[in-house]
């Protein structure tokens, strides 16, 4: 084998060498016998891709109002699992997103908040960036019936209490989801051990949610209606005075997986 050729074969084994080796992707000078150098551009293989996850809440003003906007959600816990293994995890900035690196594969996407919980399967792509988006929608479901007790005139109902509901049969309301108590405040008040609630609202109220756990759901019947009786035990002190209408509210998360 001639110099020429051996000094050829050199070359080409020593290119294959850099792409391999070369790190980053920069020019790497390589120097060979007769004064002769080769420039050789390593190539950069990752095996990794991105997730971003964006977390979104439809608002709607007020219970009369038309008109809607898209809130950012914060503090959304996101786990990346394989094999029911959490892998990869993050949360949710004020801006309502959070970006995930992780080897490139398929996982299931499980998101977690105060408000919902909801579940995916995502493919993260090698050197690409798979969008997921989670949009919340709160659901409003009017009572025929509520019973608030406040035996100590305490103008509100404490967490060790129970709160009583009769709820229409239709559009029937989700119980496997976290539910909430759904106040909507005014000038009035009630008094008494037990407050029966209104079934109206007024334009311009601000509502507030306190989550209730539920204890109990049983078929019934309320003023000759076929109705769902619940009893719901709150997680936080609900205030009574000023309450105006109170209904029960869930969350519906909608998943959509956009690759890039």
């Amino acid at each position: 084998m001639g110099d020429r050729t051996r000094t050829a074969l050199l070359a080409i084994l020593l290119v294959a060498a850099a792409g391999i080796l070369g790190g980053i992707g920069a020019l790497v000078p390589i120097h060979i016998g007769h004064n002769s150098t080769v420039i050789v551009t390593p190539v950069y293989v990752s095996e990794h891709g991105k997730l971003l996850v964006t977390a979104q809440e439809i608002e709607v003003p007020n219970v009369l109002s038309s008109s809607s906007s898209m809130m950012p959600i914060s503090g959304v816990n996101v786990t990346l699992s394989l094999d029911r293994l959490a892998l990869y995890s993050g949360e949710t900035n004020s801006s309502g997103e959070v970006e995930i690196t992780a080897t490139a594969g398929t996982y299931l996407a499980s998101l977690a908040s105060p408000d919902f919980h909801a579940s995916i399967v995502v493919l993260v792509r090698q050197d690409n960036t798979t969008r997921l988006s989670a949009t919340l929608t709160k659901q409003s479901f009017p009572a025929l019936f509520t019973s608030l007790p406040d035996p100590e005139s305490t103008d509100s109902v404490a967490p060790w209490s129970s709160v009583s509901m009769a709820m229409a049969l239709s559009p029937p309301v989700p119980l496997n989801n976290s539910l909430f108590l759904e106040v909507n405040p005014t000038l009035g008040n009630n008094s008494g051990p037990t407050a029966i609630v209104a079934l109206t609202s007024v334009t311009g109220s601000t509502s507030s949610l306190t989550p209730v756990e539920l204890i109990s759901a049983n078929p019934g019947e309320y003023g000759g209606t076929a109705v769902e009786w619940l009893t719901l035990q709150p997680e936080a002190f609900v205030p009574l005075s000023g309450l105006f209408s109170i209904n029960l509210a869930t969350f519906i998360v909608s998943l959509s997986v956009t690759p890039s």
